[in-house]
């Protein structure tokens, strides 16, 4: 469908994992090098790793504003200012904006399709 995803990355004994608040399910390094992803790095050690491994899209937050993606973007939390480098994060938790008025880069939420017309 030509959308990317966002994956929460964790590092443990030097090997690499998915999951949100805890390392569940191993990955080999193929897996964060694969199109199409964008990486949120969930502790310090894959925060490392990923810069190692020169992932296209990874990014480290918590609640910040924004946070600056190693491809140049704005992840931005829910609510706050968009531009047209923002990943507008989970807008449908705030209905002060629309961001395909907005017209930020991309939006990352479990309703995507919702918003069919960003980046157009």
């Amino acid at each position: 469908m030509g959308i990317d995803v966002e994956v929460d990355i964790w590092v443990h004994d030097g090997c690499i994992y998915l999951g949100h608040d805890s390392p569940q399910y191993k990955v080999d390094e193929r897996f964060v090098l694969a199109n199409g992803l964008w990486c949120h790095a969930k502790n310090i050690c894959a925060l490392v790793k990923l810069s190692d491994m020169a992932v296209k899209h990874f990014f480290w937050h918590q609640t910040d504003d924004v946070a600056y993606t190693s491809s140049g973007y704005l992840w931005t939390y829910p609510g706050k200012k968009l531009t047209d480098r923002s990943i507008a994060v989970m807008p449908e938790l705030n209905n002060t904006y629309d961001p395909v008025e907005a017209k930020c880069y991309g939006i990352c939420s479990d309703y995507v399709l919702d918003f069919s017309q960003v980046g157009k």
